[in-house]
């Protein structure tokens, strides 16, 4: 019976860390979007008289966006980068330290190896992310600005 307690503690457990990492995600998403797209509309304000001139030489909206959503593609591309490196090598440096330490019962290289076989997969998948988020928030940001300035 102390088993089956037990087995259903650590399955409640597992289940409420699954559901807060999840709602972690979103909000940690929606604040990247948000900042994203106040320095993309930062760098439209503080080139807005070059967008301008652009707009009386006759560029298109794309010409116009390029520069931005690419600008911000970058910075997703370099918030993967540097996020999977930091995991990694905390994951790598904090498996050493608590098997060495009172918790050395337990293998802990479980998070390390899982970060070693799946590293390319997990990249992947931020870059992907990171360049799908930083290109969305760039595009509303300069549609916003463009909407705006094409109607005058």
């Amino acid at each position: 019976m102390q088993k089956k307690t037990a087995v259903d503690k650590i399955a409640a457990s597992t289940q409420f860390i699954r559901q807060a990492g999840i709602i972690g995600v979103a909000v940690f998403a929606t604040v990247s979007i948000l900042i994203i797209f106040n320095t993309i509309r930062m760098a439209i304000f503080n080139r807005r008289d070059e967008i301008g001139i652009m707009r009386l030489l006759g560029a298109g909206t794309w010409f116009i966006r390029g520069p931005y959503v690419v600008e911000s593609m970058l910075y997703g591309v370099i918030s993967a980068i540097v996020s999977v490196s930091l995991c990694n090598g905390i994951f790598g440096f904090g498996t050493v330290g608590l098997s060495t330490s009172t918790f050395g019962v337990f293998d802990l290289n479980f998070a390390r190896d899982y970060l070693r076989i799946h590293f390319w997969v997990l990249l992947a998948a931020q870059l992907g992310l990171g360049i799908l988020i930083g290109a969305a928030s760039s595009i509303i940001a300069t549609q916003r600005y463009l909407k705006f300035k094409t109607s005058k």
